[in-house]
C-alpha cells in the first residue's frame, strides 16, 4: 500500500533551507535529534541527492510467542521537511516464527533512479517505480537466512546497476556452498543468469559489484579462514551469461570492492608489503589488465569501508574513522572503540582528495555510521543502521 503524505518531519522554524535540496547545517543538527519511530534496516539517497529513502521495521513478540512485524519504506525530502511517500511491504506481516533481522537490509536506487529496490528481510525483493512509488514487481528469493542441515548462511550481498536494469544477489555458506550469484531483470523480474562457485576452489564469493551499465559483474573471492588467497582473488564476468572474462590478484585480503565506472574497480585494503608505515587505503585497478593504477589515502587516518562511487566513477567515497584500542576492556579481552567519524571523497582521475568532512555524530556501537555517495557525486548520505536516527545529507563542494 502506498500513502502519499505531507507530514512535517521537523519544526517549522527549521525552514532555513539552502539550494540544491540540501538542508542547512542548523537544520542538520536539529534533524540529528529527531527520530523515525522505528529502527532503520537500510537507507538510500536518490541519484540527484534530493531524496532519502529509508527501510524501517519493527517486530513485537506476542503472548503466544509469535511475532507481529511491520516493514515500510519512507521517502523523505529533507529540503522541504516532508515525507513524499510511504509504502507498506506485505511480507513482514507473514512473519510469525522470528523477528526481522534488520542488519541484513538492502535498499537502492537503480537504473538512473527509475526504480527503488528493497529487500524485505523475509525473502522478497520489491521493485518500486519512482514516479508513483508503487510496487511494480516482486522477485522471490526465499528465506536467505533460513538455517537447515547444510549449515548457516554466512554472507549475503545485493547490488544493482546504476544505469542498467539488472540486480545481482549473492550468498555463501549453508545451502549456497562456496557461493551462488543470481542475476535478475528489474523490468520483468525474470532471472537471467546464475553462477555457482566450484566447491574445489577453496574460495568463497564474499563481495560482488555491478558496473554502472550492468554489462560486467566483479566478484571478490575470500578465504573461509579470512586469510590471503593464493592466486587471483578478483573475477570479472560479463552479465549476459556470467561467463568469466578476466581475473587478477590484488595481493592482499580486501574488505570490499566496487566498480568506479565501466573499466575500473576500487578495493579497500592495506598497502602492499614494503610500504611504511602500514596503512589501509583505497586502490584503483584496471579491469582489463588487472594492474593497479592509483591509491587513495588520507594523511591522518586509515581509509575504511563500506565504499561507494558516483555512477560514472569520477568521485569515490571512503570512511576515515579514528579508533581507540582499550586492551583492558571487555573482561581483559580488549576492545576497539570508535573515537571519531569522518568521510572523504577522492577524484578517480587525479587521485586527489577533493572533500574531507568534519567529524560527525553520534557515535553508536557496534554498527556505527554508514556513508553513501549519491550517483551524481554531489551529496553524501550518512545513516545509522538499527537506529531511529534520521539520515543526514552533506553537500560535496
Amino acid at each position: 500500500m502506498v500513502r502519499f503524505c505531507r507530514s512535517v518531519l521537523i519544526p517549522v522554524g527549521l525552514a532555513g533551507i539552502v539550494c540544491c535540496g540540501v538542508i542547512s547545517v542548523h537544520a542538520q543538527r536539529q534533524l540529528a535529534g529527531s527520530r523515525l519511530g522505528e529502527p532503520i534496516a537500510s537507507a538510500a539517497v536518490s541519484p540527484d541527492g534530493r531524496y532519502v529513502a529509508v527501510d524501517t521495521g519493527r517486530s513485537v513478540q506476542k503472548e503466544d510467542g509469535s511475532w507481529d512485524s511491520t516493514d515500510s519504506i519512507q521517502v523523505l525530502e529533507p529540503a522541504s521537511s516532508r515525507v513524499v511517500a510511504k509504502v507498506d511491504l506485505p511480507g513482514a506481516a507473514l512473519l510469525k516464527n522470528a523477528p526481522l533481522a534488520s542488519t541484513d537490509g538492502f535498499l537502492s536506487y537503480c537504473d538512473d533512479g527509475q526504480y527503488l529496490v528493497v529487500y524485505d528481510l523475509i525473502g522478497s525483493l520489491y521493485v518500486l517505480g519512482t514516479n508513483s512509488y508503487r510496487i511494480e514487481s516482486r522477485i522471490g528469493l526465499g528465506n536467505l537466512r533460513e538455517h537447515d542441515n547444510q549449515g548457516i548462511v554466512l554472507g549475503i550481498t545485493m547490488t544493482c546497476s546504476a544505469r542498467g536494469n539488472l540486480i545481482a544477489v549473492s550468498a555463501y555458506g549453508g545451502r549456497f556452498g562456496w557461493g551462488l550469484v543470481r542475476l535478475f531483470d528489474l523490468t520483468s523480474s525474470r532471472q537471467v543468469a546464475e553462477l555457482r562457485q566450484d566447491s574445489s576452489s577453496g574460495a568463497e564469493f564474499s563481495e560482488i559489484s555491478l558496473s554502472p551499465s550492468g554489462s560486467k559483474l566483479a566478484i571478490l573471492l575470500g578465504d573461509p579462514k579470512r586469510k590471503r588467497i593464493k592466486g587471483p582473488n578478483v573475477e570479472i564476468h560479463e552479465t549476459a551469461s556470467l561467463k568469466l572474462v578476466g581475473r587478477f590478484s590484488t595481493g592482499d585480503a580486501p574488505r570490499g570492492l566496487i566498480f568506479a565506472g565501466e573499466s575500473e574497480i576500487v578495493t579497500v585494503q592495506e598497502q602492499p608489503a614494503g610500504w611504511s608505515p602500514p596503512k589501509q587505503v583505497l586502490r584503483l585497478w584496471d579491469v582489463a589488465s588487472g594492474k593497479e593504477e592509483k591509491r587513495f589515502s588520507d594523511a591522518h587516518f586509515d581509509v575504511d569501508g563500506p565504499i561507494s562511487s558516483s555512477a560514472v566513477g569520477k568521485n569515490i567515497l571512503g570512511s576515515v574513522t579514528k579508533y581507540h584500542e582499550c586492551k583492558l576492556c571487555n573482561g581483559l579481552e580488549g576492545r576497539i572503540d570508535v573515537r571519531e567519524q569522518r568521510f572523504a571523497v577522492w577524484d578517480r582521475d587525479t587521485g586527489s582528495q577533493v572533500f574531507r568532512s568534519d567529524p560527525f555524530g553520534p557515535i553508536i556501537e557496534p554498527l556505527g555510521a554508514r556513508c553513501v555517495l549519491s550517483q551524481n557525486g554531489n551529496v553524501v548520505m550518512v545513516y545509522w543502521p538499527d537506529s531511529e536516527i534520521l539520515p543526514k545529507l552533506f553537500p560535496i563542494r
